[in-house]
């Protein structure tokens, strides 16, 4: 499937073992392709940075579901279109 859009997520909290199946689980469900995953642990902090290209009309479902996520867990996030 061709793309039309890459966008980058920015997750960041507190360490945790379960967040990056929890934010790939939830990006499963679309059709997108997963270019690149930079992941710094320090600390007891966590940032995760995930590069995608997507379909840009699922942009915005995609921003909702994983701020969703994210807020229930207590993670920061952005997500921006490139």
């Amino acid at each position: 499937m061709k793309f039309n859009a890459a966008a980058i997520l920015l997750i960041s909290g507190p360490t945790s073992p379960s967040i990056d199946a929890e934010i790939k689980s939830a990006l499963s469900e679309y059709s997108l392709s997963v270019n690149d995953i930079q992941k710094i642990d320090m600390a007891g902090r966590l940032i995760l940075a995930i590069e995608i290209s997507l379909d840009k009309a699922h942009f915005a479902a995609i921003e909702k579901e994983i701020s969703a996520l994210c807020a229930k867990s207590t993670f920061d996030c952005a997500m921006e279109l490139l």
